[in-house]
């Protein structure tokens, strides 16, 4: 009996145990299920607000554009604000919030069921204050820099929350800081182009615009002219959005045919970063740049116009200046009369006589008016002694005066010609910033060379105006292993032709170069051989010093080679008609060009170096370069990064 028992006791027992494990799993597969419900819902929650974020940044954009019928307050500011004044009236802020701001946030609140002026309203923009402001701007007053800019930054806010049947309520909150400009779509965008070609592998950080985009599996690349192409390389990654209305894929199908590459960052494993871009059709309200009218626009804000009106009738050394100059260079009978000599002698004794204490004319610069100083270029050749003085001199030096330099002659009718045929060369310290950080322009009625230093970067902290060519470059014989380096917080125009020839660009004071060609840009020779980045990492690539800070447009075409090159570029490159980039991911046992010829991607993604030509978008061009970057008649979105919290 006892036995039996005890059995009993055993069964019991083990009934017991089997039903508290069964109630032990069975909880804890409902506490998975939770869990999952959970996370499900957080994950469409933060979906959600994302898609939320792009409704009103559309809405948005579609409510500053002056040709949609809906927007009045859109055409008046274009018509009536920024198509008459470089500043903004009285009534530009409260036109811009009431009309437009406020309209877009009412929107969105009112289709939520919420009250526009309700305190919990879940989607607010509001203005930044002025520490935020701040962080953008390099000024010291922000009231000044309002008064004088229609640039406004503004802060959306998103309180998006989700809620299902037996489980807690999940809140994600959005923010997204966007800057509302009048400027150039292409400031936009890390590449661009109508017509885009890439050839081989480049690494893109940021949106890319492509018209037309052509991608072939090659890079080519030039050895004394003659034409040459390396083998089969993986396809670009873009780290952001491509905008396009087609893309043609000529890529091989090895290494693959896909046409973007998903990329060699570790990013792609734990943050879901991926190479192949999102891919939207065209914007429709993307807004061009007319460079001519810009250009001229730029002289007039720097008091230059380049024609006789600049001369000085009544300063003796410019006509003396004036008189040596067309006697030397153009018909001497235009020039010699015994009046002009006499003004020739008498200016001479002032600049060279040491009976004199008259350091205005030992200062090979002269005004007129409008804080204009002029150096007439055979002053560069007749009154060497002092040169020294026509960049570094307090009328100047840490000012937003303007420089100009100029050849003016004689014609045989003895008329004042302005002649912009010749060429000055910048190999030292251009300072014409002042301590508010407001800059002067140097304008160049010819070609400029800038030589840069291999030693203490040589700096530019000026804006600049190029009737003509130019090229930025090391010194001659510099070894493409120590390139020069020049530094730049500058927005340059050039009218004809830009070339960036072995040197490193960097930025001044944390700003960097935005260089604007009509003609053709040629950037070549950057860091020749030199190893990419080793390391996979976006992060630390994003946060490594580049060796090209600038942003690059060119109203023409541009065909660069990230071949033998070594390109890392933070800012952007832009090519309104053309623009052809070759890359490969390679690096070079030795320093010979010839090793491109069997450089090729492996069937192993995982085992290829970064791309010898990396494009970071770096928005604070738009920020720091802003008093000088092209003005157009209508206002534009740049969007900031997205918080989510």
């Amino acid at each position: 009996m006892n036995e039996k028992g005890y059995t009993l006791v055993v069964v019991l027992l083990a009934c017991m145990m089997l039903s508290l494990l069964g109630v032990t799993i069975l909880g804890a597969a409902v506490n998975n299920v939770k869990r999952t419900e959970i996370r499900e819902l957080d994950i469409e929650t933060t979906a959600d607000g994302k898609v939320l974020m792009s409704e009103i940044l559309a809405k948005l954009q579609l409510n500053l554009d002056p040709n949609e019928p809906t927007s009045i307050a859109a055409k008046n500011i274009s018509d009536n604000m920024l198509k008459i004044s470089d500043t903004p009236p009285s009534t530009y802020n409260s036109v811009l919030y009431n009309n437009i701001i406020r309209e877009t946030e009412c929107f969105f609140n009112t289709k939520l069921s919420y009250n526009c002026s309700a305190a919990d309203r879940p989607i607010k923009i509001t203005e930044l204050t002025d520490t935020e402001y701040g962080e953008y701007l390099d000024t010291t007053s922000i009231s000044t820099f309002k008064n004088s800019n229609y640039t406004r930054i503004y802060k959306i806010s998103i309180a998006q929350s989700s809620t299902e049947s037996n489980n807690p309520i999940i809140t994600r909150d959005l923010s997204q800081n966007v800057i509302i400009s009048p400027t150039p779509s292409f400031l936009q965008y890390a590449v661009g182009s109508n017509d885009l070609n890439i050839n081989g592998s480049p690494d893109i950080v940021g949106n890319v615009y492509a018209r037309n985009l052509t991608l072939y599996s090659k890079a080519k690349y030039k050895v004394a002219s003659a034409d040459k192409e390396t083998r089969e390389f993986y396809g670009p990654s873009i780290f952001g959005t491509l905008y396009t209305s087609n893309v043609n894929n000529n890529r091989t199908s090895y290494p693959s045919d896909e046409p973007f590459f998903e990329g060699i960052f570790v990013e792609k494993d734990t943050e879901g970063i991926s190479g192949r871009p999102n891919i939207q059709p065209l914007p429709n309200n993307f807004v061009d740049v007319n460079f001519d009218e810009t250009f001229a626009i730029k002289l007039g804000e720097a008091n230059v116009p380049i024609n006789p009106a600049l001369a000085c009738p009544n300063d003796d050394f410019y006509k003396a200046l004036i008189n040596t100059d067309g006697l030397v260079e153009n018909n001497p009978s235009a020039t010699g009369s015994p009046s002009d000599l006499d003004d020739i002698l008498e200016a001479e004794l002032k600049i060279r006589g040491t009976n004199t204490a008259d350091d205005r004319y030992r200062n090979p610069k002269f005004t007129c008016s409008n804080n204009v100083y002029m150096i007439e270029e055979s002053m560069l050749d007749t009154y060497q002694g002092y040169t020294d003085k026509i960049i570094d001199n307090t009328d100047i030096q840490d000012t937003t005066n303007t420089l100009l330099f100029t050849n003016i002659d004689k014609d045989s009718s003895g008329n004042l010609i302005f002649d912009n045929t010749k060429t000055y060369t910048l190999n030292e310290n251009l300072i014409l910033k002042n301590p508010a950080n407001e800059k002067g322009w140097f304008v160049v009625d010819g070609d400029l060379i800038i030589e840069g230093s291999t030693g203490t970067p040589l700096e530019i902290k000026a804006n600049i105006l190029v009737n003509g060519n130019l090229v930025i470059k090391s010194p001659s014989g510099t070894s493409p292993s120590n390139p020069a380096i020049v530094a730049f917080d500058a927005t340059v125009y050039v009218n004809g032709n830009s070339t960036i020839d072995n040197v490193n660009i960097v930025g001044a004071d944390d700003k960097q170069l935005v260089l604007l060609s009509k003609d053709e840009l040629n950037i070549v020779r950057i860091n020749e051989f030199d190893d990419p980045l080793l390391e996979k990492s976006l992060v630390t690539k994003i946060n490594t010093p580049p060796n090209l800070k600038a942003f690059f447009y060119t109203d023409n075409a541009a065909t660069l080679y990230g071949v033998g090159s070594l390109f890392d570029i933070e800012g952007g490159l832009f090519a309104r008609n053309k623009l052809t980039i070759n890359a490969i991911r390679h690096i070079y046992n030795s320093k010979d060009i010839s090793e491109a010829e069997t450089a090729a991607s492996t069937s192993n993604p995982d085992n290829e170096p970064n791309s010898r030509f990396y494009v970071e978008y770096d928005k604070k061009v738009i920020t720091d370069q802003l008093a000088a970057l092209p003005r157009v008649d209508r206002l534009q979105v740049i969007v900031d990064n997205l918080t989510i919290r």
